[in-house]
């Protein structure tokens, strides 16, 4: 799985168990990050549906 680089905005970032990492611009970031804005994503989503 991929996703964007919050840094470059290429869509090639993959993480390697502990954090994403940006193989364009050597960005890292923390896995868990993505993982807490992709849920908080999701919530806003099913409150958009009331």
């Amino acid at each position: 799985m991929t996703t964007e680089c919050p840094n470059c905005h290429m869509d090639n970032a993959y993480c390697d168990g502990v954090q994403y990492v940006c193989p364009d611009c050597d960005f890292e970031w923390p896995c868990d990050e993505i993982d807490w804005a992709e849920n908080e994503q999701e919530e806003i989503d099913e409150d958009d549906d009331y």
